[in-house]
């Protein structure tokens, strides 16, 4: 049986022999090192309960009154753009597990929402899980980490400045420049479904921009909380000469932590290499899949314009 997700049921869920909150599926405020893999029962049932103003898509799989697997989903940027932020799982192959996370997609069309994204570590079974579900993988992604106080590199000045909410669109723009195009497909080919689908994350948080000839060509997110950094650098194509001045800059604010990581795409190689070459070790490789809840609604309406019309 498959019903709504309630706080009870996170407590019952690790009483019963269930792995005890560490959950499978990744959102990026879960990517800061390996000791934060495991989720905290106050923060799952913090999952488990909506706030005022704040959506939650959180159920339950349970056979002989014995909590089986809980997912949960949540809005990333906007509420067309969902993440899966919770699988509590013990099973691997369970179908029961299929079905759960069709429940959750389907409990989010309800709320308005039309993409689900989740993350997994790529060699997860749960992966083939997910297709079975209907999610596509979209991206591959790399986890590099660093613990104790690391070293800053010294590169040439270079100027960046403080983010704008002006600066939102030609961001997308750099999106599109420097992503594969398959890759920026599941993310959404508007600024506004682009926009949605930004990820969120906890703490202090700092946004940079690189500019060139007054076009803007860089992009760099520092975050920190309670103690652990994270990083986050795009860059355009033909500045790829540039990555280490964007990556040093990015470290230096996050000197003081006492962990960082940097979640970095699969095709975003010489940053990899210039990050191995800063000591940081590779300690995650993650695959994100998605599932669009509105395609075969927008076909269909095509075909039916399409039967129209030839009539």
């Amino acid at each position: 049986m498959i019903r709504p997700l309630q706080p009870i049921d996170v407590a019952r869920y690790a009483l019963s022999g269930g792995k005890g909150g560490s959950s499978r599926a990744y959102t990026m405020d879960r990517l800061r090192g390996a000791t934060q893999s495991r989720l905290s029962l106050v923060e799952a049932a913090r999952i488990s309960v909506p706030l005022p103003r704040r959506s939650v898509c959180s159920w339950a799989l349970v056979r002989s009154n014995r909590i089986v697997t809980i997912a949960a989903a949540r809005p990333r940027s906007g509420p067309q753009t969902w993440e899966v932020s919770l699988l509590l799982t013990a099973s691997d192959d369970d179908p029961g597990c299929i079905e759960l996370l069709s429940q959750v997609c389907q409990g989010v069309a309800r709320n308005g929402g039309e993409t689900v994204f989740i993350r997994l570590v790529s060699d997860d079974p749960l992966v083939d899980v997910a297709r079975l579900s209907g999610f596509a993988p979209c991206t591959s992604e790399f986890l590099f980490c660093i613990a104790g106080r690391h070293a800053t590199h010294s590169s040439r000045p270079v100027s960046l400045r403080k983010k704008s909410p002006a600066d939102e669109y030609n961001l997308f723009q750099l999106f599109n420049a420097s992503t594969p195009a398959e890759s920026r497909f599941t993310f959404g080919m508007t600024f506004d479904r682009w926009k949605a689908s930004q990820e969120r994350s906890r703490g202090r948080r700092r946004e940079f921009v690189y500019e060139t000839d007054g076009d803007l060509r860089g992009w760099v997110k520092t975050s920190k909380r309670f103690g652990a950094g994270q990083l986050q650098v795009m860059i355009h194509p033909q500045e790829e000469t540039n990555v280490a001045i964007l990556l040093d800059y990015g470290l230096k604010r996050l000197a003081g932590a006492r962990t960082v990581c940097c979640l970095v795409p699969e095709h975003q190689v010489l940053l990899q290499r210039l990050l191995s070459q800063r000591g940081y070790h590779l300690t995650s490789q993650y695959t994100t899949l998605v599932r669009s809840m509105v395609a075969p609604a927008r076909i269909e309406g095509t075909r039916r314009k399409a039967t129209i019309a030839s009539t």
